[in-house]
């Protein structure tokens, strides 16, 4: 086979199980609770990270990268309520 179509094909293959993964995140709902906070100071690229780490009441950490915005819109103990497709959860 070329390895143009190769290449091709890979890329398809790549994207559909993202595309699929994505969805699958986006229509979960669950509420719970805000664990944890953590700020990933800049690294050589220059790209902080904000990630908040939650505990839905059925027992499951899920941990979530965000915005600055959102990132400060939490606070440790927070109750939220992540609804089917919407990306991010909101305090209840």
């Amino acid at each position: 086979m070329n390895q143009t179509i190769q290449t091709i094909i890979a890329v398809v293959v790549v994207t559909v199980i993202l595309t699929l993964w994505d969805l699958k995140k986006k229509q979960s709902s669950w509420e719970g609770t805000v664990l944890d906070k953590n700020h990933v100071e800049a690294d050589e690229d220059g790209a902080e990270q904000f990630i908040v780490v939650f505990q839905t009441d059925a027992g499951k950490k899920v941990s979530i990268t965000v915005f600055e915005k959102d990132f400060n819109k939490f606070n440790k103990g927070d109750r939220v309520k992540k609804k089917a497709g919407e990306y991010f959860p909101d305090k209840i």
